[in-house]
């Protein structure tokens, strides 16, 4: 799972990793050289704590990975291994699909090192390549708290989120990272597509599956799974998903309700709302659903405004609540059509877009002017940005920049 980084993503699959680069390991590693030589006493002698560490990764960057494992050998003999010989190691061992070794290897980086952020954040890409989602989150998280003004872990982390559709905590992510960088189109692109739900669903049931696969407690990937099985009416795959979770799960017992829905199995779908050991947005949209397959609509409105105190964004709710509103007569109804209608002209747009030249500053200007609409405004800022990285003079991205300037 990995942001595309030459347009936003709807269906093409992962299909390795984006390790560290061979430049990013040499300056890492230059860099612990650096420190630990500064860190020897005046006039020692060092060739068996440094030399055979330069030679090993010499040999390494040859890709003779026998003869920089041999060379660390003999440093091990005459040096305490530190936290530079772990990550060599590890990187040894990843290139030679040892991958249970590298993590090994990593886990000996210990949180004072000056590179056990990059360790994390290796272990995290090594995880994500063996679809274990729920540990790779782990490492990555761990990278940032070790190191917060990194961009790599969020766009992992971005990538696993937007595949578990979880909307909130994605967004979040993006506003952390607003905070000290700078967004690119490819991530512009992605905050905008988070927003608007767009996935393709057959490429997120494969990863999701191996998830699962991968590890069989990942209960957010099931969940996931589950939904997404749901949007194609695979009802049998919805089950096998959710069938380790326990029926007092409350989002497990709302995908349920969604499922019997989907079925026109209206009695079975009121027997599992009932009893329902929590609450939860997912449990307030299968309710709301529910509502309206009885013709309840009054129970529909508060249902979905429900949904909206937690997500106020949320596309099924905005649509189903002015629907609902509009057949009880109420004028408020026509506020969340004209929303719901915004939303769907930014999700044409994004879909469009990936036919589309994607630095063009006109299509940023677009996308931004209609994030603004939808109140969006973290994400028409990052838009708006853009036009002016390409068209500084441009004077309707700057004014925008202005109005948002002076909005909470």
């Amino acid at each position: 799972m990995q942001l595309d980084t030459a347009r936003p993503r709807q269906g093409r699959r992962r299909t390795g990793l984006v390790l560290l680069s061979l430049p990013l390991l040499i300056a890492i590693l230059a860099y612990g050289l650096v420190q630990r030589r500064r860190s020897l006493p005046a006039g020692e002698s060092d060739p068996a704590r440094l030399d055979l560490l330069r030679a090993a990764l010499e040999a390494f960057n040859a890709r003779d990975y026998d003869l920089a494992t041999a060379t660390l050998d003999r440093r091990s003999g005459v040096a305490r291994p530190t936290a530079l010989d772990w990550m060599l190691r590890a990187r040894i061992a990843r290139a030679q699909d040892r991958n249970e070794d590298a993590l090994g290897y990593l886990e000996r980086i210990p949180d004072s090192s000056a590179i056990a952020s990059k360790a994390r954040l290796f272990a995290g890409q090594i995880l994500i390549g063996r679809h274990q989602a729920r540990l790779a989150e782990r490492a990555f998280l761990r990278s940032l708290e070790l190191e917060p003004s990194q961009i790599q872990p969020y766009r992992e982390l971005i990538s696993i989120y937007t595949f578990q559709q979880r909307k909130k905590e994605c967004d979040a992510l993006f506003r952390e990272l607003t905070r000290f960088a700078k967004l690119d189109n490819v991530l512009a692109f992605a905050w905008s597509q988070n927003e608007c739900g767009l996935l393709d669903p057959k490429e997120a049931i494969g990863i999701l599956r191996e998830c699962v696969e991968a590890d069989p407690e990942d209960r957010v990937s099931r969940l996931a799974l589950a939904r997404t099985s749901l949007s194609t009416h695979a009802h049998q795959d919805v089950q096998w998903a959710l069938a380790p979770l326990s029926r007092d799960d409350p989002d497990v017992r709302a995908i349920l309700i969604e499922d019997a829905l989907d079925r026109a199995e209206i009695e079975e779908a009121e027997g599992l709302a009932k009893d329902i050991a929590g609450e939860s947005p997912l449990v307030a949209l299968a309710r709301a659903k529910l509502a309206l397959a009885r013709a309840d609509l009054r129970a529909a409105a508060n249902a979905f405004r429900v949904v909206l105190r937690d997500d106020p964004s949320c596309p099924d709710a905005i649509r189903g609540l002015g629907l609902v509103l509009r057949r009880l007569g109420d004028p408020e109804a026509d506020s969340f059509l004209r929303t719901s209608a915004r939303q769907d002209e930014l999700k044409r747009s994004i879909h469009a877009s990936i036919q589309a030249d994607q630095t063009d500053p006109m299509l940023h200007l677009k996308l931004g002017m209609l994030c603004e609409s939808l109140d969006l405004n973290e994400q028409a800022r990052a838009w708006f940005r853009l036009v002016l990285a390409s068209d500084p003079s441009n004077t309707k991205a700057r004014e925008a920049l202005v109005r948002l300037a002076e909005r909470p």
